[in-house]
């Protein structure tokens, strides 16, 4: 019983971490809208290397979501595996 308790527990922090990771890419995706919004007079700015370090910035938290959705899905197999 205890295994369970502490296979769920990590399920829900690792899921926790994957939504915060979701909202901070949210709001990098935000200000990058407004960084795109203040170089409207260059149209080819999305093609600079300024645009796409920020694009990459903006898309790291959600590799970070997609992982923590991952470890957390698998997190009770694994704990019961060791369990039993």
């Amino acid at each position: 019983m205890a295994l369970l308790r502490l296979a769920l527990t990590v399920q829900l922090v690792l899921y926790v971490v994957a939504m915060v990771a979701a909202a901070f890419s949210g709001v990098r995706f935000v200000r990058l809208q407004k960084l795109a919004g203040s170089q409207r007079a260059n149209d080819g700015w999305w093609q600079s290397a300024q645009a796409r370090a920020a694009t990459s910035h903006a898309v790291r938290p959600l590799w970070l979501a997609a992982i923590a959705i991952l470890c957390g899905a698998v997190a009770p197999r694994l704990l019961g595996a060791l369990h039993g």
